[in-house]
């Protein structure tokens, strides 16, 4: 653990000094609340100046269930889960938008950059006007969830509330697509039906933020965590992003690699096969969504840009559970494609699961696998 603790705190240092230039991030996304999504947000956060921070909405009850599923992590992770927007405001970010769940869109259509324009007639922040609507069913239930500061941060315009239809864009020329649904009902039942077998409130929200942050508290109710079907990261926020229609993108790869004396088979599937230039440059972030839940629902929401998408996240670190035995993802995405499994070295989980790489690589794609040793940086250039 002091060995993993280590090495993330290097990555994000590294990352502050040598790439973050500017001390200034315009936009940070966070797929879900998991520990081992959001370990270093409060490191990242030191010193640090952020425009925008967009994650999916979960009730205080729902985030109970997340601090149960790890109970002795550091303190600060539970203050950001008791009440993840003050956490967030308090250091610094200037604005937060809470994404709903809801089912998939059609009829969307990527917009294209207008002729002969440059980047200089479209120089913007992140836009959130119509082009995400607004969630007023969403913010009524957060409303009645929160705690009453909510309520002025929503009409200061310091959080919105937002339904996952349509797109957003970066400096007029990026894209964001996101797509998001909610925790299943009955999970939910079942954990309120344990909690109140223990003598908690659960319809006092205010004690139950108080119960996140107290390991004590948090220990004697860890039983109704294991006594859930856990299928939690079916809630991951999902992210395309890529340049809008019309623009031409040359796209180059640095990486390093690194081979630790092991036997293990899975690195000789680590190695990439990477081209210097993609037809498109678009990406498709999965957290650690279960691509066989609601598949139906994913597909109608990104069949508009899945002929723009190369560089795949793939879910849940490599997990086989969430890949699937046929990987409806797989056969969407072009045969020209970089699929990336971030997983430590050493994990007990076996991520990736080696049925994974040898699926992406009967389709004709490519695998890389990102951990302690190997890393990939992608650049590209707009021509307009």
């Amino acid at each position: 653990m002091n060995q993993d603790k280590e090495c993330l705190s290097k990555t994000i240092d590294f990352y502050k000094s040598f790439e973050l230039n500017d001390r200034d991030i315009d936009l940070i996304i966070i797929s879900h609340l998991h520990d081992d999504h959001v370990i270093g947000l409060e490191e990242l956060l030191n010193g640090i100046s952020v425009k925008t921070v967009i994650l999916p909405y979960l009730t205080p009850l729902e985030r109970l269930i997340v601090a149960l599923m790890k109970i002795n992590l550091p303190n600060w992770y539970y203050r950001f889960l008791s009440d993840p927007i003050v956490f967030l405001l308090e250091r610094g970010v200037d604005r937060i938008v809470l994404i709903g769940g809801s089912e998939g869109e059609e009829g969307f259509t990527i917009p294209r950059w207008p002729e002969g324009e440059g980047p200089e007639n479209k120089m913007s922040r992140l836009l959130l006007k119509k082009e995400l609507p607004d969630d007023k069913e969403l913010q009524e239930k957060i409303k009645e969830n929160e705690a009453d500061k909510w309520l002025d941060y929503l009409n200061t315009g310091k959080v919105l509330v937002k339904r996952h239809t349509g797109y957003v864009t970066v400096s007029g020329f990026w894209l964001f697509r996101f797509f998001n649904y909610k925790i299943e009902e009955k999970n939910v039942v079942q954990f309120n039906n344990c909690l109140r077998n223990k003598n908690i409130n659960t319809t006092n929200n205010e004690k139950i933020r108080q119960v996140i942050e107290n390991k004590k508290k948090r220990n004697e109710l860890k039983g109704c965590y294991k006594e859930l079907n856990k299928d939690l990261n079916n809630t991951s926020l999902m992210v395309y992003h890529g340049p809008i229609g019309g623009l031409h993108i040359s796209t180059r790869f640095f990486t390093n690699l690194f081979f630790p004396t092991c036997p293990s088979l899975y690195y000789r599937y680590a190695f990439p096969m990477l081209a210097s230039c993609y037809r498109s440059i678009g990406c498709l972030f999965t957290g650690d969504i279960d691509l066989n839940h609601k598949w139906n629902e994913i597909e109608k929401h990104f069949t508009p840009c899945f002929s723009n998408i190369s560089i795949v996240q793939i879910p849940h670190h490599g997990s086989r559970k969430n890949w699937g035995k046929n990987p409806n993802l797989l056969s969407k995405i072009s045969d020209f494609s970089l699929w990336i499994a971030s997983a430590g070295i050493s994990n007990r989980f076996g991520h990736p699961y080696i049925g994974v790489t040898e699926d992406i690589y009967r389709k004709g794609a490519s695998f890389y696998w990102v951990n302690e040793y190997n890393s990939i940086i992608i650049e590209g250039e707009i021509e307009w």
